[in-house]
């Protein structure tokens, strides 16, 4: 095209043809007429010369022709004709026309003029007398002319010519041509698409047009280049759509705006069982159908149908199963959405689903773990909890009743035999519970040995038929186990409630303490719960005390206390007490250890006090490295659960270990009843912290019928003779006696001793006569918070 447009001739040479073109036409037009007008005249001017000729000859003729006289006509003829070379012929006629004369300039005479005119005299016509005149003159005058006139009309018009030609180039064609060199340039993509308008208000009004089609033009470009590379993107997004949607794990369908399926991947065709081919144009209520997991109804409102009338996002909730085409159902979890064009206007939905039948499953199976015993396939606790606390809600039916049962003797059996025969035990003693149950009833595990049973819209005397049912079935139950026969009982604590009218937890608890006060009654019984039971209220006390000590030991609510132990004679070399312990209330007041530590022994509580006592006096000790220097022996009681706890020996060595504290400045006191009821772990742990460095006091000695029978197996380093014996020191022979026995075997064996509840200087002077090495009381020193104890010190003169 570009070619054929280039083979055209340019705009001068139009130009100047067209102009050419004029000059020679308006020349040749002058040149015409010029010739014509000097035709006429010439011919004007031979015809009144023709005139002149004829009134000559007329005159000079009149008398010939009268009397014809031929000759001298033909003489007078001949003169004038020789006169005159124009003339190439002359005829003179009489009156009847005839020829007289006839006079012919020989030669060739191409193109002839004739005049004639008559001759008359008086009115009577003689004659008449014919011209020729030759026309070469008049030619060649008027070639002449023509000529000059030509000339005189091309030269001008010539210059003008290029005149006009150099102003068109300059104003015309000089800026077409730059603007077509920028059009040319510009649509090789070379240069700006504007052109600075410039000359005349034409071409201004030219150039702007034409640099608003060239923007139009690279405008159109851009959005060409940007439609071919979104053609492009999309010819990419769409095959990457499709690979993706073939490989994804979930499950995609499309759908138009009516809901007719569109599209299927092959995870679709798997879950629904329709091939793509064969699901196109099919409404998505026949392809994807669902139905509700839990009543198997079919769900009508599908979310593609739901998206498209909300023009939102939908996801399916609940449990929802899709059944397939060939009959297999599968568990989903699905979102469809609306699928908009650029405008906003739904072209359709997109459902994208997924099979979550294994989740599902492993759901449920979490779940009932959750809320079951592994063991018994019981509820547990947590779900036992919710089930009570439904029942308490419940204001249909209102008298109810709570059950909590502790196996007795289980511990003989899990011990004696291990766990699988006490897990054996448990399994069939819940389906010996569950076969004198009601179907409505509710049988938990709360954990251990202990179960609780809700009886529901059971008053009180067929609840407390149903507690003896049960516990007499236990009773009578017999449990085999490699050769042996093992009978255990049950306690059992039973409370009736009303829904609505108690709190879950308060129900719970007082079962608690019912079961609790059945096993302090003796076992193996049922014991009603009664809100004024003295028991009950201070077992309620106690539990009361458990949170308040899991809250202390959260937030460090203890305080060390110390109490000051001297030797009973002289002055001792460095700092000697017992680390004692305190609790704050919420309001900021002490409590003594002898209200919250019987708490923390029912409720295994105690172990975690001990540690936080050890770990809390070490990081103490660590951070007062001064008072390491004037430390003789520091005394830490540990409770007989430490003792048996097969982890708190390596406790103690790791903290130990951990502080960097001197062990020769620890000891650790355990009583004469824990050491004699856990011997073979006491033994262990004295000897593994006397291998460390550390001290062992046995506390409260004395105590025991077989005090002195244990003792030689006991590596202690201090008796702590039991302060029921220093009290009545001075006024009780018989405990001046039993002191002075205890404080003599002791020494004898190699054990120092110290007197405890020395209060008064009368029994300290008692035990010095005795030989006692230390003593400890209110009479020495009063318990006092372990810093203002030791800043007290540091301040003695």
């Amino acid at each position: 095209m570009r070619s054929r447009i280039r083979s055209g001739f340019s705009l001068p040479f139009v130009l100047f043809l067209a102009l050419s073109a004029a000059v020679i036409g308006v020349g040749f037009a002058a040149g015409q007429i010029a010739a014509r007008l000097d035709r006429e005249q010439l011919q004007a001017e031979l015809a009144r010369h023709s005139d002149s000729t004829l009134s000559l000859l007329s005159a000079s003729l009149l008398e010939p022709l009268l009397s014809e006289d031929i000759p001298v006509i033909r003489t007078v003829v001949e003169r004038v004709a020789r006169a005159d070379p124009d003339l190439c012929e002359i005829v003179v006629r009489n009156a009847d026309g005839d020829v007289l004369v006839r006079w012919s300039r020989s030669g060739p005479h191409d193109e002839q003029l004739h005049f004639s005119g008559p001759v008359a005299f008086d009115g009577e016509r003689l004659g008449e007398i014919s011209l020729a005149w030759t026309s070469e003159r008049i030619r060649q005058q008027l070639e002449a002319r023509t000529v000059r006139v030509w000339l005189a009309t091309t030269v001008p018009l010539a210059a003008l010519l290029f005149l006009v030609l150099a102003i068109v180039h300059w104003l015309a064609v000089r800026p077409l041509r730059r603007i077509c060199r920028h059009a040319e340039a510009f649509s090789r993509g070379e240069g700006s698409s504007r052109l600075p308008p410039k000359g005349s208000r034409e071409l201004r009004l030219l150039t702007e047009t034409v640099n608003r089609t060239l923007e139009l033009m690279a405008q159109s470009r851009r959005q060409q280049a940007a439609l071919e590379k979104a053609l492009d993107e999309a010819h990419a997004a769409k095959e990457l759509a499709e690979v993706t949607l073939h490989s994804i794990g979930d499950a995609v369908i499309t759908t138009d705006r009516y809901g007719r399926v569109t599209y299927l991947n092959p995870v679709a065709e798997k879950l629904t069982g329709w091939r793509r081919d064969e699901a196109v144009g099919l409404s998505i209520r026949e392809v994807f159908f669902i139905v509700d997991g839990e009543s198997g109804e079919r769900i009508e409102n599908d979310p593609v149908s739901r998206a498209l009338e909300a023009d939102d996002v939908v996801l399916l909730e609940g449990y929802v199963k899709l059944n397939a085409r060939d009959g297999q159902q599968y568990v989903i979890e699905d979102s469809a959405a609306p699928i908009r064009t650029r405008e906003g206007v739904v072209l359709g939905a997109v459902l994208v689903f997924h099979d979550v039948t294994e989740q599902q499953h492993m759901r449920e199976e979490m779940n009932y773990q959750a809320t079951h015993d592994p063991l018994t396939g019981l509820l547990n606790r947590r779900a036992f909890e919710q089930k009570l606390r439904d029942l308490v809600e419940d204001f249909e039916c209102k008298e109810h009743a709570l059950l909590y049962l502790d196996l007795d003797q289980f511990k003989v059996v899990n011990d004696t035999c291990g766990h699988a025969a006490g897990d054996a035990l448990l399994k069939q003693l819940t389906a010996v519970m569950q076969a004198r149950l009601r179907r409505s009833d509710i049988l938990a595990r709360l954990g251990g040995d202990e179960f609780a049973i809700i009886l529901p819209c059971c008053p009180f005397e067929q609840a407390l038929a149903c507690a003896e049912k049960l516990r007499q079935a236990v009773q009578d139950f017999r449990f085999p186990w490699q050769g042996n026969t093992f009978a255990v009982g049950v306690s059992i604590g039973l409370v009736p409630f009303r829904g609505a009218e108690q709190n879950p937890a308060d129900v719970l608890s007082a079962a608690d303490q019912a079961c609790f006060a059945a096993k302090d009654a003796g076992r193996n019984r049922v014991h009603v719960y009664q809100p004024d039971d003295r028991e009950l209220v201070q077992r309620c006390q106690e539990m009361h005390w458990v949170a308040r000590i899991h809250r202390a030991l959260e937030r460090d609510d203890f305080a060390l206390y110390v109490q000051p132990i001297v030797p009973v004679r002289g002055e001792g070399e460095g700092d000697h007490y017992e680390i004692l312990l305190r609790m704050y209330t919420e309001d900021g007041k002490l409590v003594p250890p002898g209200a919250f530590l019987p708490a923390a022994e029912r409720y295994d509580l105690i172990g975690l006090v001990d540690r936080w006592v050890i770990e809390a006096y070490l990081a103490w000790l660590g951070e007062n490295p001064a008072h390491q220097e004037d430390l003789a022996l520091a005394s830490i009681n540990i409770s007989g659960t430490s003792v048996s706890d097969t982890h708190f020996l390596d406790f103690i060595l790791r903290q130990v270990k951990a502080s960097g504290i001197d062990p020769s400045k620890l000891c650790f006191e355990i009583t004469e009843t824990v050491a004699i009821a856990n011997i073979e772990h006491a033994r262990c742990m004295i000897a593994a912290l006397s291998d460390l460095g550390c001290c062992f006091a046995l506390d409260d000695f004395g105590t025991g019928m077989s005090s002195f029978g244990y003792l030689k197996h006991m590596p202690v380093d201090f008796l702590k003779i039991d302060g029921s014996f220093i009290k009545d020191l001075v006024r009780d022979p018989i405990d001046y006696a039993l002191v002075k026995t205890i404080n003599e075997v002791g020494h004898i064996m190699g054990k120092r001793t110290i007197a405890e509840f020395v209060e008064d200087d009368e029994i300290l002077q008692r035990l010095r006569e005795i030989g006692v090495d230390f003593a400890q009381g209110y009479g020495i020193g009063k318990p006092q918070p372990l810093e203002e104890w030791v800043a007290a010190r540091r301040t003695r003169p």
